[in-house]
């Protein structure tokens, strides 16, 4: 099987991009353009590391959580961060 990793990460980018934007629309919450980028291109960095690299079970899981928080801090640093990355984990 081959896998175009560009592909992978622009797919993973627009992906991730969508389910920041709407988190914030259904939270109602400030859009900041430039941070929902940074954190997609984290996201997209990492749909690519999780397909290239073999992780068991457990441990991709509570990194991909790990991930998706830190996205959701850098993207929305609010008090209810844990909240926003309910929400995003549950669009996930």
């Amino acid at each position: 099987m081959t896998v175009y990793v560009d592909v992978l990460f622009a797919v993973n980018f627009s992906m991730d991009f969508i389910s920041l934007f709407i988190c914030a629309v259904v939270m109602k919450r400030k859009i900041y353009k430039r941070r929902m980028l940074a954190a997609a291109a984290i996201g997209g960095i990492y749909g690519v590391f999780e397909v290239l690299c073999t992780m068991r079970t457990l441990i991709a899981a509570i990194v991909a959580v790990l991930v998706s928080f830190i996205m959701c801090f850098i993207a929305y640093y609010e008090k209810s961060i844990k909240r926003f990355t309910l929400m995003y984990v549950m669009y996930w």
